[in-house]
């Protein structure tokens, strides 16, 4: 995933080496520029951006796939960036789990109504991209547990609590 650039995307940066780890290249991050960080043994908190609202389940039929494509493919991308910065940050290696639990925390910009099954299912890509950067053998063995929802009008997005 090293020197991955994603023409277009609104802020990419590079994070440098991390401290103790000279061994690990500089990453890209498409989409996002908040960080992941270990919580505790085991735990991991990983900070994305709001999914688009195209990522929802009620929204896939109303629009075109290769539409609907591009936006899975730069989430799970982002999700994946971030997950591997966790677990370099954390250890500088690759722990990969048989199973993990998750709970995620979306901080919506307004106080609509929202359906909280519909918002567990636009998180899809960012699992998948815990996957492909190691962290989860298999995405089917991730626990998900109810989301909550809270209110933050600067600063729309999602945390994304992982533990053994």
């Amino acid at each position: 995933m090293a020197g991955l650039d994603v023409p277009g995307s609104a802020s990419v940066y590079t994070v440098g080496p991390v401290a103790g780890y000279s061994d690990v290249g500089p990453w890209v991050c498409p989409m996002t520029t908040r960080r992941a960080n270990k919580v505790g043994e085991g735990r991991y908190k990983i900070t994305l951006p709001y999914p688009h609202r195209d990522l929802g389940p009620n929204r896939a039929r109303n629009i075109h796939w290769s539409r609907k494509s591009k936006l899975v493919r730069e989430y799970r991308e982002a999700a994946g960036w971030e997950c591997e910065t966790a677990i370099f940050e954390a250890w500088g290696c690759n722990p990969k789990h048989k199973a993990l639990n998750s709970r995620a925390t979306f901080y919506v910009k307004d106080k609509r109504k929202r359906d909280r099954d519909n918002l567990q299912a636009m998180l899809k890509p960012a699992f998948d991209g815990f996957q492909d950067s190691g962290l989860v053998e298999d995405d089917c063995g991730i626990t998900h547990f109810p989301c909550e929802i809270k209110y933050d009008k600067e600063n729309p997005r999602v945390e994304i609590e992982l533990w053994v």
